[in-house]
């Protein structure tokens, strides 16, 4: 049998006698991983399961030799990452946000053994520029889990500048801006062929503003997210991880 990955639920396993008056009797080395109910295998978690498969005998069979499966179930692949946001100099850093890609089953963070941690080296008094934001430190059973960095900018205090960072969750792109007075515009989203794929007329307020638009039918990819507002323009490339 090949290696499964956690996250398929069942198999079933085929094994055939040429003495169908006896039954086949199916049994798991490791109820942790693999459980068996009649001819299915149920997998649920990861590690390394012999199943047996037997034939008893009776009075006019001998038993049959034991067959042995042995499956291999490896960890489900994890990313986790770090949205991008943005400060004014001078200020305490935001509330940084992570965003998870490959549970299966249904499962939410409440599976990770340890949670993750982060780490940035921008202060309250750091200078503006571009600061990496770093994930590390998740545990999980079920799970082999990889991390991407996000980063935090820094705007100066009498910035005159507009500054954007987008995220992709669940059909919407959602988008933060910073402008240094009132704006209105259009907010818009391009796939790197630049097909137009959706927009949204929105109102910019002096300081942060939120917003979120549907971008529908959209795979795993670089986008391009622009606002065109009487003021100027601002991009900002979006990766896409589905």
């Amino acid at each position: 049998m090949p290696a499964i990955t956690y996250g398929t639920t069942t198999y079933n396993i085929q094994v055939n006698s040429t003495n169908s008056s006896i039954p086949l009797v199916s049994t798991s080395s490791n109820p942790s991983v693999a459980t068996i109910n009649g001819t299915t295998l149920q997998i649920v978690g990861v590690g390394t399961a012999t199943i047996v498969v037997s034939q008893p005998g009776n009075d006019a069979y001998f038993p049959a030799t034991d067959v042995l499966i042995t499956i291999v179930v490896n960890k489900a692949p994890l990313l986790i990452s770090v949205r991008d946001t943005f400060k004014i100099e001078g200020t305490a850093n935001p509330a940084f946000t992570l965003n998870y890609n490959g549970f299966v089953l249904g499962e939410t963070t409440s599976v990770l053994s340890a949670q993750p941690m982060i780490t940035t080296t921008a202060t309250l008094n750091s200078a503006p520029g571009v600061y990496n934001v770093i994930a590390g430190g998740a545990d999980a059973d079920n799970y082999e889990i990889t991390y991407r960095s996000g980063s935090l900018t820094i705007n100066p205090e009498d910035s005159t500048v507009q500054t954007m960072v987008a995220y992709y969750n669940n059909g919407q792109v959602y988008v933060k801006l910073f402008s240094p007075q009132t704006d209105i515009g259009k907010l818009m989203v391009y796939d790197v062929q630049g097909r137009f794929l959706a927009q949204k007329d929105i109102l910019v307020n002096k300081g942060f503003s939120a917003t979120n638009l549907i971008v529908n039918n959209v795979s795993s990819g670089n986008y391009l997210v622009v606002f065109r507002g009487k003021n100027g323009a601002v991009t900002k490339w979006l990766r896409i991880i589905k």
